[in-house]
C-alpha cells in the first residue's frame, strides 16, 4: 500500500461545505410548494485552486426537466469569469437533501477547477463532452476525473462520520468498522468482495437510507448501523451503488491512466477516516 500514498482528496474548504448545507436547507424549504419559475437560491462565495476570488448564483429551475439534478453554466462560456457563474437544480429530480448535497458538492469542484475559468484554455476543452452518452469524451476527460472520484470520496468520509456517531463503543462494533472501511479499501485495489456492512455503507454515500415499509427489516438495518458485527443478519444487498455504476467504475474504464491516482487519494482517505474512527 506504500506507494499509494501519494494523492490527497480534492475537497472544498470547510466554510464553503457549510454553504452548501444551507443551499440544500433552502431548496427544501422552498420546494414544498411547486414551483413554475426559475427561483433564486442565492450565491456560493468561493475561492478557486490559484487563490482567485468569485461566486455562483444557484437558482432552482423546474425548465431542466429531469435532465440533470445540477447544471453549471457561464453568463459568457467562451470566456468564464469567476463572477459570471450559475447553478441550475431540477425540482423534479432532487427529492433526497443528500443527493442534492453530493450534486452540488460536484458543481462547486467544478467551479474551484482554474481551469474552468481564470486558467480557461480552447485547448483543455475542445475533447470535453458534457454529455455522458458520449462517454470516452465524458468520463474519460480530465475535468470530471476531478469531480466525480473526490465527490465520492467526500461522501465516504461523511458517512463513516456518521456511523462514527452511531456505532456502539463496543470494541467489536468499532473494530467491525474499521473492517468495512478497510474491506472498501480492498474492494478496489485488489477486488476483494464487499460485506453487508459495507454494501450498507456504500449504498448511504448516494443517498439517504429509506425507511423501508418492512418494521423487522428496519429494526435490522438501525442495529447494524449501532452494531455492525451483526450485519451479517442483514438479507444481501448484491445491487452495486450508484457511484459505481454511474461514476467510478466508468472513469476506470474511460481514464485508465488516471486510475492509480484515484486509488491514491482513496487510500490517503483510507487513512484519513481510521483516524476519525480512532478518536474518542
Amino acid at each position: 500500500m506504500r506507494n499509494l500514498q501519494e494523492a490527497k482528496r480534492i475537497k472544498l474548504n470547510d466554510n464553503l461545505d457549510n454553504e452548501i448545507k444551507k443551499v440544500v436547507d433552502l431548496f427544501f424549504k422552498k420546494t414544498k410548494k411547486k414551483l413554475t419559475k426559475k427561483t433564486s437560491l442565492g450565491s456560493l462565495k468561493f475561492k478557486n485552486d490559484v487563490g482567485v476570488d468569485g461566486k455562483v448564483e444557484i437558482f432552482i429551475d423546474p425548465s431542466i426537466k429531469g435532465k440533470y439534478y445540477a447544471e453549471l453554466d457561464s453568463l459568457n462560456p467562451n470566456n468564464p469569469k469567476t463572477d459570471e457563474l450559475f447553478i441550475r437544480l431540477d425540482p423534479s429530480l432532487n427529492k433526497d437533501p443528500l443527493t442534492l448535497y453530493n450534486s452540488l458538492y460536484h458543481e462547486m469542484l467544478h467551479v474551484t477547477d482554474p481551469r474552468f475559468t481564470t486558467n480557461y484554455t480552447e485547448k483543455y476543452w475542445k475533447e470535453y463532452s458534457g454529455d455522458p452518452n458520449i462517454p470516452e469524451k465524458y468520463f474519460g476527460h480530465d475535468v470530471e476525473f476531478r469531480t466525480m472520484p473526490y465527490e465520492f470520496l467526500n461522501a465516504l468520509v461523511n458517512e463513516f462520520k456518521r456511523r462514527k456517531k452511531l456505532v456502539s463503543k463496543k470494541p467489536e462494533s468499532q473494530m467491525a468498522l474499521v473492517n468495512s472501511l478497510s474491506n472498501i479499501l480492498n474492494y478496489f485495489v485488489s477486488g476483494e468482495e464487499l460485506s453487508n456492512i459495507s454494501l450498507d455503507i456504500l449504498h448511504s454515500t448516494w443517498s439517504t437510507p429509506e425507511k423501508g415499509s418492512n418494521p423487522f427489516a428496519t429494526s435490522l438495518k438501525k442495529m447494524s448501523t449501532t452494531y455492525p458485527e451483526t450485519s451479517s443478519m442483514l438479507k444481501k444487498d448484491n445491487s452495486m451503488p450508484r457511484y459505481f455504476t454511474e461514476y467510478i467504475l466508468e472513469i476506470k474504464k474511460y481514464n485508465q491512466s488516471r486510475w492509480n491516482k484515484f486509488l491514491s487519494a482513496l487510500y490517503s482517505t483510507y487513512l484519513e477516516i481510521s483516524n476519525i474512527i480512532s478518536q474518542e
